[in-house]
């Protein structure tokens, strides 16, 4: 398991910042951490090592891989591995403490994705909702501001797909970019990057 956060929000992975007394903030900051066979719980049950929070405005992009091969230290987020899987969430960081906000339970939301991505004009959403629930699909743009509502309403328990098609709620297409699909089950959410190219 490796985790890379973009703590200066210049869009690459693999960098650090110098904190003063704090020291220096790796955005390698979890380097090739052993995960057992079968493990299946947090990953601070791992004891990984304690890291220093870099300058942050709120919301920090945080992106998790878990490889095959060990990946070393220095990593910049690229390259492709036989097996494994990569995936990348903005997180809220208290900016006064450090501590990041609460982990939701991701029960009722499965197999979060999108097809294609990077896409031009439009890609898929697709996921798995577990039971019947009040469900929001919102898309944000790298402000956090809602430019699209995909959803809004009661779902029913299976797969569920929803097309964004690079536009805004009122028709205007949208720049090209990063966005965040926000996709909210009752009280439990999970989010995925989309890139828009032109």
């Amino acid at each position: 398991m490796n985790v890379l956060a973009d703590w200066d929000g210049d869009g690459e992975w693999g960098g650090s910042q110098s904190c003063g007394a704090g020291g220096t903030a790796e955005e390698h900051l979890l380097v090739d951490q052993v995960v057992p066979p079968g493990f299946n719980n947090n990953l601070s049950a791992l004891n990984p090592p304690d890291f220093v929070i870099g300058a942050v405005q709120e919301w920090t992009w945080v992106r998790f891989t878990i490889t095959d091969t060990p990946i070393g230290a220095g990593w910049d987020g690229s390259g492709t591995f036989s097996e494994g899987e990569t995936e990348d969430y903005l997180i809220p960081v208290d900016p006064a403490t450090g501590a990041g906000g609460d982990l939701p339970d991701y029960g009722l939301i499965q197999e979060l994705r999108n097809v294609p991505n990077p896409f031009n004009p439009r890609t898929t959403i697709s996921f798995e909702l577990t039971s019947d629930v009040d469900l929001s699909v919102r898309v944000l743009d790298a402000g956090g501001r809602v430019v699209r509502r995909l959803h809004e309403g009661p779902a029913t328990a299976g797969r569920q797909e929803m097309v964004f098609d690079g536009r805004a709620d009122d028709g205007g297409r949208l720049a090209s970019g990063v966005y965040l699909a926000e996709v909210r089950a009752g009280n439990q959410s999970r989010s995925l990057k989309l890139l828009m190219l032109k």
